[in-house]
């Protein structure tokens, strides 16, 4: 691998950051609730990426206006975390019919009720994250994401369509011919059969075998 791109997802947070944070300071009015929602949701889908990579981050001041930015636990980020996505999505079932970002939601079209199965599956994905360190807490959250419900369908799914714009990363990579099966991989798809072997990989042109 090469190391500079170790720094990508952290270019990546900060890129996606600026205009969140412009569309949450910029909607605080009442009619604009489920578009402040949806963005506290996608910044803690955001966020939560980072911290797993890095560890701590410079959350707290993320679009404050200073030079001297201190970084917080992840432990705190992922407290806070819990808390946006609780709050955003109390305030978007509440106002789930109010329009939000209708057709320039590339993800759901303007769907506030996928959002908050969205949502809700991402709070059972950080509850899983905090089992072995906070159990009591993340056995609460679970359930609250549950309760809330999650996405269960394959209607649920949120992607991002690939035009000639947003292209599909992978297709572009296999392209380029450089990488490969990990023994890891090999051992659980081979091992148990897996019908998926085929839609992931291709096998040895020289064996045929995966």
């Amino acid at each position: 691998i090469t190391q500079e791109w170790i720094q990508e997802q952290w270019i990546g947070t900060f890129r996606a950051m600026a205009p969140l944070v412009n569309i949450i300071n910029q909607t605080q009015a009442p009619e604009k609730i489920t578009l402040k929602s949806i963005a506290r949701i996608w910044k803690v889908w955001t966020v939560h990426r980072a911290t797993d990579y890095y560890g701590p981050f410079p959350y707290s001041y993320i679009g404050y206006d200073s030079t001297v930015i201190p970084y917080d636990s992840q432990h705190d980020i992922y407290m806070d975390l819990f808390k946006e996505l609780k709050e955003a999505t109390n305030d978007l079932s509440a106002n789930i019919n109010l329009e939000s970002f209708g057709s320039a939601d590339v993800i759901f079209g303007g769907d506030n009720t996928k959002w908050v199965k969205f949502a809700n599956t991402l709070r059972l994905r950080l509850a899983m994250r905090i089992s072995d360190v906070e159990p009591a807490m993340a056995k609460a959250e679970a359930e609250a994401a549950v309760a809330g419900g999650v996405m269960e369908d394959l209607s649920d799914d949120a992607y991002l369509p690939s035009t000639g714009v947003n292209y599909n990363g992978y297709n572009r990579q296999s392209s380029w011919n450089e990488f490969r099966m990990s023994t890891t991989m090999e051992s659980y798809l081979v091992g148990y059969q897996d019908p998926r072997l085929s839609k992931f990989w291709q096998p040895s042109v020289n064996t045929g075998e995966y």
